[in-house]
């Protein structure tokens, strides 16, 4: 596990308003002037975001794809590698559990999690049958699944249920030769059964299935030859709906909705596309320097985040105005990434074994709670105890501290103040009165909690 250079500078860390002695006027977007003030201040710049990696074990190489698993705080990564490799790691400190498929469960691509199980699929291309594959992720216990008549598993999708409704996996799958081309769709509670969506009979040049991705409403997939599609996940009813422009490249490998609107990203070109689900009209942005395949794409609530698997680089794009945010040099062979609430998480798949890194794309914005008890009596020698109560429950256990308020006798002697047991949803003030006040003298609590990241190392 390595950790860059003090002095990172990122782009939300950078406000030009003056740099003594500068005569020249600066006049540039962010990406560009950060290099410059790195020069200008003595830092040293590496990666701007970049905050941490690790090497993988021996023969966990091609990490293919990852995923967060919030429920339990473990980011997951699968292998392309034969048979394929499973990882299981915990973002604090980066070690990792792995998982080994049977032979024959070859070239894993795509994972992903559904608030209970861990979904990937394998992609063994011609000759070779793709598998779809079940994991318990606390006991590593697998099904597998394959999938006869298909050689290639590309795109895999969870979709979150609306209010209600029934939660679907769903899988792109084709063989080698173009003849098959489908859209599989999953229950976890009925798995191995699933339903197909023939993707062949909406154009018959949609051949591969290259991404899948829920906008709340509808499942949208592309693939080759640039062409986009939605089912009603629910009646499987599929509507093509375009083909965009040859500058996006021959097909488009990935995809991400950021609650407006879909972002689907080209094999060539270096070109990015703004699509609107309503209208299906389009804005193409070019991405600067690029030319390469964008890999991946993922939204972390802000920005749009695109990794390119030719160039290494990692763009961060704002998807109301369609800047170019920054965009920096970080691994060849980036092949895809994940956002876990604080953290860009970026597998590298040049490399053997393979390469994680970690980002840090967002301060963590944590909450804070304070207040005072109700006065307890010190005018006898006594152990004290006062229960509080937060106004609400935190995400996870807080960090609360204690110290004493009002003392209306200071001739009373007060010692171990302390918080004890402490929930996410309040604790216990203590403290020892060793000598006592006058009659009736009186103190209360004061207390802060914070909320903590489990993150930090």
């Amino acid at each position: 596990m390595s950790y860059p250079p003090q002095g990172v500078l990122t782009p939300e860390s950078v406000e030009l308003k003056h740099l003594a002695g500068q005569k020249q006027n600066i006049a540039m977007d962010k990406k560009k002037l950060i290099p410059i003030l790195a020069t200008q201040l003595g830092f040293k710049l590496k990666r701007g975001f970049y905050d941490a990696s690790t090497v993988l074990g021996a023969g966990d190489n091609f990490p293919h794809d990852i995923c967060y698993d919030k429920d339990r705080d473990r980011i997951w990564v699968i292998c392309n590698t034969s048979p394929t490799r499973i990882l299981r790691m915990n973002p604090a400190d980066f070690t990792f559990d792995r998982l080994t498929l049977p032979v024959g469960v070859n070239l894993g691509y795509r994972i992903a999690y559904d608030g209970k199980w861990i979904w990937a699929t394998t992609s063994p291309g011609a000759g070779g049958t793709a598998n779809v594959i079940r994991v318990d992720p606390d006991t590593l216990a697998y099904t597998v699944l394959d999938l006869a008549g298909y050689e290639s598993s590309d795109a895999l999708c969870v979709q979150d249920p609306p209010a209600g409704g029934q939660q679907y996996i769903w899988v792109g799958a084709c063989d080698a030769g173009g003849t098959i081309c489908s859209l599989l769709r999953f229950r976890a509670n009925t798995f191995p059964a699933y339903d197909v969506v023939n993707v062949l009979a909406l154009n018959a040049s949609f051949t591969e299935v290259r991404e899948i991705v829920y906008d709340g409403t509808r499942i949208w997939i592309c693939g080759n030859t640039r062409h986009i599609a939605w089912v009603n996940p629910d009646t499987l009813a599929a509507t093509w709906a375009a083909q965009l422009a040859a500058s996006m490249g021959s097909a488009l490998w990935a995809g991400c909705w950021d609650g407006t609107y879909l972002w689907w990203g080209g094999n060539t070109n270096g070109n990015i596309a703004k699509f609107n689900p309503v209208t299906y009209a389009v804005d193409i942005l070019h991405l600067e320097a690029d030319s390469g395949i964008l890999h991946r794409m993922t939204f972390d609530g802000k920005y749009i985040h695109a990794v390119n698997y030719t160039t290494g680089y990692h763009y961060i794009i704002h998807p109301e105005t369609m800047e170019e945010v920054m965009h920096e040099t970080v691994i060849l062979g980036a092949h895809a990434a994940c956002f876990d609430g604080i953290y860009l998480w970026i597998c590298s798949a040049t490399a053997s074994p393979g390469t994680v890194y970690r980002f840090l794309v967002h301060e963590p914005s944590r909450r804070i709670e304070m207040g005072r008890t109700a006065t307890f009596a010190i005018d006898a020698v006594a152990n004290k105890t006062v229960a509080v109560v937060f106004n609400l429950p935190f995400s996870r256990i807080p960090v609360a501290v204690v110290s004493l308020n009002d003392i209306s006798d200071q001739a009373a002697v007060i010692v171990n103040v302390d918080a004890q047991t402490i929930t996410t949803t309040g604790f216990n003030a203590r403290c020892s009165v060793t000598t006592a006040g006058a009659g009736a003298s009186t103190a209360r609590f004061g207390w802060i909690a914070s909320e903590r990241s489990t993150h930090h190392p």
